[in-house]
């Protein structure tokens, strides 16, 4: 059930698999000899062409109540499941699979709960002065024919872009914890933004919606080390420091997506995904 050509992180490309998305509990502090998270709860994602697919829904016995859900709706499914289940943690992770979708971030708020997740370098921002400058403004004079204009959307950098701005001494390197062959350790910097919805290259202003003031955590390798830049938005209070802001995104845990090859197929089986979180607890 829910086997077709689909992208999957563990082969990082479209192949024939299934994928699940999972939920599970990390814990505040983890250190070298403690498990890292604990599985809670998971649900097979099943593509759009087995929900529309009548006779396939009728083979593996689909219940008809069951409608199509996209990957970030499923981790909304998780997470309401593991509220009602009274399982105790207060954030929610997930990767850039899923914070690329605005529509978790939203719903997580629309919860009451804090959020950190993965978003691509290129995903868009606004810095709140910007925001703040284009609401005093207003909207363009009214021409006097046609729909009144709208109020101009404030600037959209990419989160790559306000790496790239950053100045040296707003990085600080942040021990999150030990690890087996010594500190684990990043630079880190972050600055206050709105999480905009829609990437730079949107032209329709309609679809330029600006979340509520949060944080952008950035994070690249130290000097001499290998790595990539990550970006994380948060709304965690404008008060959290650094420090602590640096503690969420280590170690990788739950919304998950596992990855599982159709017998007989290349590359066997596995059952970790290139996945992030869904559940974490503080």
């Amino acid at each position: 059930m829910g086997v077709a050509r689909q992208y999957s992180g563990t082969l990082g490309k479209v192949g024939n698999c299934q994928v699940v998305v999972s939920a599970e509990y990390v814990p505040d502090v983890v250190t070298a000899g403690s498990p890292a998270h604990w599985p809670v709860t998971a649900q097979l994602y099943r593509p759009q062409s087995w929900a529309d697919g009548q006779e396939r829904r009728r083979r593996a016995h689909v219940p008809p109540a069951v409608g199509f859900a996209t990957r970030p709706g499923l981790a909304l499914v998780l997470v309401d499941r593991a509220r009602d289940w009274g399982v105790p943690w207060g954030w929610v992770r997930a990767d850039a699979a899923y914070g690329n979708n605005p529509g978790l971030g939203e719903g997580v708020a629309e919860r009451k709960l804090r959020y950190l997740v993965g978003v691509e370098q290129r995903f868009g921002v606004r810095l709140p002065e910007a925001v703040a400058a284009v609401a005093a403004a207003g909207p363009p004079p009214y021409p006097g024919k046609g729909r009144p204009p709208k109020v101009r959307p404030a600037p959209l950098p990419t989160a790559e872009a306000m790496a790239a701005g950053l100045r040296e001494d707003q990085w600080q390197t942040v021990t999150w914890r030990e690890g087996t062959l010594g500190p684990l350790q990043k630079q880190f910097a972050a600055v206050r933004v709105h999480w905009a919805t829609c990437s730079p290259a949107t032209t329709n202003t309609e679809r330029r919606n600006t979340s509520p003031e949060g944080w952008l955590l950035l994070a690249r390798p130290r000097p001499g080390h290998q790595g990539e830049t990550k970006d994380y938005p948060r709304n965690a209070p404008a008060d959290t420091t650094r420090e602590r802001l640096a503690h969420w995104p280590m170690p990788a845990g739950p919304v998950r997506s596992s990855t599982r090859m159709p017998r007989g197929s290349v590359g066997g089986t596995t059952t970790r995904g290139g996945g992030g979180t869904v559940c974490t607890a503080t």
